[in-house]
């Protein structure tokens, strides 16, 4: 285990320095000075335009992808891949009508391959439920979870679960200046594992399940200053089932606002206060939970955030809990292969402390707690619908009783995830 634990700290560390170098480069990164040079040696190879535009919007470069395609279409009107990049980049800027227009120029002119005319027809029928006000996507992934514990009296304990996840989402157009829409979204796990968070005494495995459903009106407010200000109201249920003697189930509300203050930068704040009377094993009865956060893009694909969190547990009117945490990540592109894989890495860290009773022997006294962990998430986009996760989480954790044993963990999360839109 520490053996284990030794190797994947180094590799965190080293990873974190590099990504400190990259935090001090300037300007655009290598591969976009690569694909625009490879664009000027050959301005009309549609393949490397393609290429071109995948970085330019990776990076942020979007005026540059558009008027690098528009140029591109005045000195070759009928070709039907340029056409295609086209309504593409203007679908994912959200200029439906015009990402149309292409698309269906594209098809006409009848040059695209087998396989670009499945892709055509399939991002036409995407935009045309965008225009129709709708639009939506449901997420498949299944996965395998190890976690291995190490306790402070000697005792070792690990688990390896299967898990499977079912994630849903529609937005809803509502036609204003300021593209609000109505979100309506929903997720649902299951796993079957061992529960070691202090929550039961039951030390076999367990059956657990997780879901959650939520309404949000998504609103621009005038700028006031702040660029892209937004207001994301809601309401939630949320329900977790830990085994057999313990069910947490929620209703709340959020608010959350986030702004862009420059193009590079993003800011959140926000707020849920939900009721969680209707539980069975749990002290509390309505809980509040806040958060913000920074990121800024520091170079090319690659940007910083830092956040904090935390939580208030009530009962009676009497606060019985609390916990706070504070969060740092650094992620960005590490490799990519246009139309074949994309492979991103974020590495963060993360520490706090909770207040919280003591359930593990349903005792009602106060247990103080110290945490912090460092996490490792790769993402590879193997496919337009298609990637693949893995996820590395090493933890430690220490408690101010002796009901608790202090303990060390290391997660790995391995995934597949398949979208359908």
């Amino acid at each position: 285990m520490r053996i284990v634990t030794g190797t994947l700290l180094a590799g965190i560390t080293g990873f974190a320095v590099f990504a400190a170098g990259a935090a001090q480069a300037q300007g655009l990164s290598s591969d976009y000075a690569a694909a625009f040079e490879a664009r000027i040696a050959n301005p009309s190879d549609t393949t490397i335009l393609g290429a071109f535009i995948d970085v330019a919007v990776r990076e942020g470069q979007y005026d540059q992808a558009l008027s690098t395609t528009e140029q591109h279409l005045i000195a070759h009107p009928r070709d039907a891949k340029a056409r295609l990049i086209a309504g593409r980049l203007y679908n994912h800027l959200g200029s439906y009508e015009l990402a149309r227009r292409q698309v269906n120029h594209a098809l006409e002119i009848g040059t695209l391959s087998p396989e670009e005319t499945v892709q055509a027809q399939d991002l036409l029928r995407r935009i045309e439920k965008s225009l129709s006000g709708w639009s939506g996507s449901l997420a498949l992934t299944g996965g395998i979870r190890s976690e291995w514990i190490e306790f402070d009296n000697g005792t070792d304990r690990d688990d390896v679960s299967p898990f499977g996840r079912i994630t849903g989402t529609l937005r809803q157009d509502l036609k204003t200046a300021t593209r609000d829409a109505i979100i309506y979204s929903g997720v649902v796990e299951a796993t079957h594992r061992f529960f070691d968070v202090d929550l039961s005494s039951t030390a076999g495995d367990q059956d657990y399940f997780r879901g959650r459903g939520s309404v949000t009106w998504d609103k621009g407010l005038p700028d006031l200053g702040i660029d892209s200000l937004r207001m994301l109201l809601g309401g939630y249920v949320r329900g977790e089932s830990f085994d057999s003697n313990t069910d947490e189930t929620e209703f709340g509300g959020s608010l959350r606002f986030t702004a862009r203050p420059t193009v590079d930068s993003f800011v959140f704040a926000g707020i849920t206060y939900g009721w969680i009377d209707g539980s069975q094993s749990v002290l509390a009865d309505q809980r509040l939970n806040w958060e913000a956060g920074f990121s800024h893009r520091i170079s090319g694909s690659w940007s910083a955030g830092i956040a904090v969190k935390g939580s208030y547990d009530y009962a009676n009117g009497d606060q019985i809990g609390e916990s706070a945490q504070v969060e740092a990540s650094v992620g960005g592109i590490v490799y990519s292969i246009p139309e074949r894989l994309v492979w991103t890495h974020k590495i963060g860290v993360a520490f706090g402390e909770r207040e919280s009773p003591d359930l593990s022997l349903g005792l009602p006294f106060m247990v103080n707690t110290d945490f912090w962990q460092v996490s490792s998430q790769h993402d590879f986009q193997i496919g337009e619908k298609q990637y693949i996760s893995l996820d590395l989480i090493y933890s430690e954790t220490e408690y101010d009783t002796a009901t608790a044993l202090d303990r060390n963990s290391l997660e790995a999360i391995l995934s597949y995830t398949h979208i359908f839109n």
